[in-house]
């Protein structure tokens, strides 16, 4: 699934407005899966809101946090891996 930086900004803010309003972790959760199936790590500014998130809460589900850390690993060091073999490269 292809997402915007932008919209996964958005997406983050509000849901973590929402779970500030509403103290629901499903909000946070929701951030998480939504970087997750885009595939994308958050931005400095989301992984701060998310921190601070957090700290607010014992409900989070570790095991969602977990594979969330170790998918987003993988995904860096396969984009790593694919810009130093230049497999990614257009042709010219």
């Amino acid at each position: 699934m292809t997402v915007s930086e932008h919209i996964l900004e958005s997406a983050t803010h509000y849901s973590l407005l929402l779970y500030s309003w509403t103290q629901r972790v499903s909000w946070i959760e929701f951030v998480l899966e939504l970087h997750l199936a885009s595939q994308c790590v958050p931005t400095e500014r989301s992984l701060i809101a998310l921190e601070s998130a957090w700290k607010t809460t014992k409900a989070l589900d570790g095991a969602l946090v977990g594979y969330l850390s170790r998918r987003l690993r993988d995904v860096l060091h396969h984009r790593t891996r694919m810009s130093n073999c230049g497999c990614g490269a257009s042709p010219a």
